[in-house]
């Protein structure tokens, strides 16, 4: 079965890529969600039969100073890469989207847990602009193709030390070098672990 991961160098694509080396992992020279013609070339190559789509542009504070700007790289990663990815696919493959807890807003009169089968937020205003862009992209999934599943993490961590930063590590570098901002107090987390995100893409396969 080809199995095809965008994204496999991030946080958590490459872990996956990492524990299930039977994938097509290409790198952004190989195949570009933003470019069309990189898009079709691939595919007239290659037809994976489940496309796992991590590839996404997730720094939440540049994309705040990105906001309503869908010329900026937030949104052309994140909505249009993902229409074209969907434009391009002329047949049924098995996908999955890994999308984000921030398409809610987490407001005071609901502030959740959130279960599947909750609407995520429809009010610009309540979201910020990377979780409006992702939301957005959830969308084009669910309107657009009929076997697909979306996946939402938050605040991906590790166990072990890795080249990119998860969301543990990164404070932890912060405070090592004499850089760490002030924290807030007034918010309950919920770490996803990355590992176990691994695992359930894994179990979620075709083949089991």
């Amino acid at each position: 079965m080809k199995i095809l991961v965008t994204g496999g160098n991030g946080l958590v694509g490459s872990h996956f890529v990492g524990n299930y080396s039977d994938v097509l992992s290409p790198t952004v020279n190989e195949l570009d969600i933003t470019d069309k013609s990189s898009l079709d070339h691939f595919f007239s190559e290659h037809q994976p039969e489940v496309i796992i789509h991590f590839a996404a542009f997730t720094d939440v504070t540049t994309a705040e100073d990105q906001r309503n700007n869908r010329n900026a790289p937030c949104w052309i990663v994140n909505v249009e890469g993902t229409a074209n990815l969907i434009r391009t696919i002329n047949y049924q493959p098995y996908f999955i989207y890994i999308s984000t807890d921030v398409v809610f807003s987490g407001k005071k009169e609901n502030p959740g847990p959130y279960s599947e089968d909750d609407s995520s937020e429809e009010n610009l205003n309540s979201l910020s602009w990377y979780g409006w862009t992702k939301k957005e992209a959830e969308k084009l999934v669910m309107n657009n193709l009929k076997n697909a599943a979306i996946l939402r993490i938050s605040n991906p961590s590790r166990a072990e030390y890795a080249s990119k930063l998860d969301y543990i590590h990164k404070i932890l570098k912060l405070y090592d070098t004499g850089k760490l901002y002030p924290m807030f107090n007034d918010q309950y987390l919920t770490l996803t672990y990355i590992n176990e995100v691994t695992e359930t893409l894994i179990f979620s396969l075709p083949i089991n």
